[in-house]
């Protein structure tokens, strides 16, 4: 048949009011088969929607671009009139009307759209075997879209970009390890800012559209890398220093290796080494680098890479956040399987540091403790006493308490000690000398403390022991 109406243009698509064709705006005529049926499409011919008539189709929600309605007139049976196929490749006894054309802007003055994705969900059942899982060419296909410039996107399921592949085909999911992510197809007119590996789609910003997505589910049983072979951060203190260790059983070279806060990338080779030989680290070697750039106690994140590709989760080897969770190299992180999403440590006092217990990727593997550069930390074997050196051990209570705290000294190699209590800012409130061997506890009254949270910090010649307690 012929239809007559339009063309229809609405200017403020995506502003949440409805835009809909008035019933009765398009009319048909010289129609002739036994079944009929409304075919919205994009400008491209890929099917949308199949309305019962064109009066019901709400244009404010698929964004700005342009389609095209139709009148399908059928007899029997016909293929391809379905959603996300193309119209060009219906088969059977059938005829398309002339097209009615509906132009979307937005009100914003943005008419990029990312379209829509038909296919999926998919998932890979045994990644992480070294057998490539990658979606078929094909399998995923994109209608509506609208932009000079068009990109793939996978992200995590927190929104993270894992990757800005050529096509979804091109992807290889089994080395990401087990997890969900995500397919988008992301289209945008002029510059846009945050369209990079590491970084969280949720902030892109500029004129752009992401399409809907679809999910891509890995299942397996994957064994990443120990977390105790080879190279990894040992501590990290606010004066910006951070400490490596070999806890492999080779000498490594680390002088091509990176360290990264981002925005901040720094080869190892161009850091001043504060103690340790060289960046040739021996089995159990521990060496202290001073960075370039600032490293807070209050949040951010250090990341250890073999390699500059930074966006490359085979190139990241260790990895630590703190503060807060999903800084630029998180995702890269949890893609590696050396973090997970949305751990964190918690901020640490200013004059203090985080250690490394030598095993594992969580933020319970590590602890708030005195910087002590080049030495051992207090869960680690001690290089100079032994694996079996016996550690100073401290135990607080009650805890919490509104006025008696007992700190007893269970265990320890030099009975010298300096005792302190930090408050939550870092301020020293307290401080003494004891014989721990004589005295082997104290008691004292802190009824006059203000509540909140503090630090008994306990110091030997050798060791640190950090305890915190609660005031109410």
């Amino acid at each position: 048949g012929e239809l007559f109406g339009g063309p229809f243009t609405f200017n403020s698509v995506g502003d949440g009011t409805p835009d809909m064709i008035p019933a009765g705006s398009i009319t048909r005529a010289n129609t002739n088969g036994a079944n009929m049926q409304w075919v919205v499409t994009d400008d491209q011919g890929y099917i949308l929607g199949l309305p019962p008539m064109p009066s019901a189709v709400n244009f404010d929600t698929p964004g700005a671009g342009t389609c095209l309605i139709w009148n399908l007139a059928f007899e029997g049976t016909i293929t391809g009139a379905e959603v996300g196929l193309n119209a060009n490749n219906i088969q059977g006894c059938f005829s398309l009307s002339n097209p009615i054309e509906v132009i979307r802007n937005n009100a914003s003055g943005c008419n990029a759209n990312g379209g829509e994705l038909f296919g999926g969900p998919f998932t890979f059942s045994s990644v992480g075997d070294g057998t490539p899982d990658m979606i078929p060419a094909g399998s995923i296909t994109l209608a509506n879209s609208q932009g000079m410039n068009t990109q793939w996107l996978v992200t995590d399921d927190q929104g993270n970009i894992l990757g800005l592949p050529p096509m979804p085909s091109a992807v290889d999911f089994d080395p990401q390890g087990v997890g969900i992510c995500f397919i988008w197809h992301l289209a945008y007119d002029g510059p846009v800012t945050g369209v990079e590996v590491g970084m969280n789609a949720n902030n892109i910003q500029g004129c752009f559209s992401l399409s809907n997505s679809i999910m891509v589910t890995r299942e397996g049983t994957t064994t990443p890398p120990p977390a105790t072979g080879g190279i990894v951060i040992n501590e990290i203190n606010s004066n910006n220093r951070f400490e490596l260790t070999n806890t492999g059983n080779t000498s490594v070279d680390i002088s091509s290796y990176y360290i990264c806060n981002r925005p901040n990338y720094v080869e190892l080779v161009n850091l001043a080494l504060e103690c340790g030989g060289d960046l040739i680290l021996d089995p159990g070697e521990i060496i202290t680098l001073v960075s370039t750039f600032n490293i807070s106690e209050a949040d951010g994140e250090l990341a250890l890479y073999i390699d500059s590709q930074f966006g490359n989760s085979n190139s990241i080897i260790d990895y630590v956040e703190w503060g807060s969770t999903g800084h630029g190299r998180s995702g890269v992180a949890v893609a590696a399987g050396i973090w997970s999403t949305g751990d964190f440590v918690p901020a640490f006092p200013n004059d203090m540091s985080i250690e490394y217990d030598g095993n594992g990727d969580a933020s319970s593997d590590w602890s708030v403790d005195a910087y002590t550069p080049c030495m051992s930390n207090l869960t680690t074997p001690d290089p100079e006493n032994g694996a079996n050196s016996i550690a100073l051990s401290v135990a607080v209570f009650p805890n919490p308490t509104a006025d008696l705290l007992n700190i007893d000294f269970e265990s320890y190699r030099d009975a010298n000690a300096t005792v302190e209590i930090l408050n939550s800012t870092s301020q020293q409130v307290y401080r003494t000398n004891v014989d721990m061997e004589a005295v082997g506890s104290l008691s004292m009254d802190i009824s006059d403390y203000q509540s909140g949270i503090y630090y008994i910090r306990v110091r030997t010649r050798t060791q640190t022991s950090i305890e915190t307690f609660v005031k109410f």
